[in-house]
């Protein structure tokens, strides 16, 4: 098993220099959840459609155990609206960071999602224990990047969808919603104010397990709550959670 120690100085310090929205709520899920994937035994590579300057991808690289590869997909290109700090330098930025935080990546995949075909990243990768969707967020962009996620996901896997309910993107939820219905071997088992953690059905009971398991602390308020007819966990941090993550930036 691997020894997360830059993982976890990635999330203490050198995840607040690169630009996102990634939540600190999200980033301990998506972490934990990769932890206890390689705890369960559960292996597969890691894959993020839509990476932006990196924030939550280096999180995926990080929790790479031995024989496993993380896969950035991204245009990676600068657009014209991209005119402030949170946006600007697409191009080149996540590069920046590979390299000053020297993360060696074996492919790095350039591409429009809308235009890749699930061979297109098993030729790269192999069948991924995470998935995380954060490409395009119309709903055509968001219905054909959870099309690709699933098919490139193991039975245990997870896939992490972005902006759901967010309400600058609401096609994100119609999209995602969608799928849900379309799918019904896949549901989520938790959901935080900026994303949905979807699994195969047949995997529930571990990733139920899990969920109860990351929200059982005082750092993080938590309840049931139900879509769809499914039951999961809803989480955010607790005040007492807000600074305590404030705190450990600085420790």
């Amino acid at each position: 098993m691997q020894d997360h120690r830059y993982l976890d100085r990635y999330l203490r310090k050198d995840i607040h220099r690169v630009a996102g929205y990634l939540a600190t709520i999200d980033a301990e899920a998506i972490a934990a959840l990769g932890k206890f994937q390689t705890a369960n035994g559960i292996k597969g590579d890691l894959c993020e459609l839509g990476v932006h300057h990196g924030r939550l991808f280096f999180i995926l690289a990080h929790l790479r155990e031995a024989g496993e590869k993380a896969l950035p997909v991204d245009l990676f290109l600068d657009g014209a609206g991209n005119d402030n700090a949170t946006h600007r330098g697409r191009d080149k930025a996540f590069f920046n960071h590979l390299e000053r935080f020297k993360i060696h990546l074996d492919d790095v995949l350039t591409a429009n999602t809308l235009e890749l075909a699930p061979d297109d990243l098993l030729k790269r990768i192999g069948r991924a224990r995470i998935v995380s969707v954060d490409a395009g967020h119309l709903y055509d962009e968001v219905a054909n990047d959870l099309r690709l996620a699933k098919s490139i996901l193991t039975d245990d896997g997870v896939i992490i969808a972005d902006d759901y309910f967010n309400i600058y993107w609401p096609d994100v939820t119609t999209a995602t919603n969608d799928f849900l219905t379309q799918n019904s071997d896949f549901a989520p088992f938790l959901i935080t104010p900026g994303k949905l953690y979807i699994c195969r059905t047949s995997a529930m009971d571990c990733y139920q397990r899990f969920a109860h398991e990351f929200t059982a602390s005082d750092k993080i308020r938590a309840r049931t709550v139900e879509l769809n007819k499914v039951q999961l966990i809803a989480a955010r941090l607790s005040r007492k959670g807000e600074v305590h993550y404030k705190l450990k930036r600085w420790i």
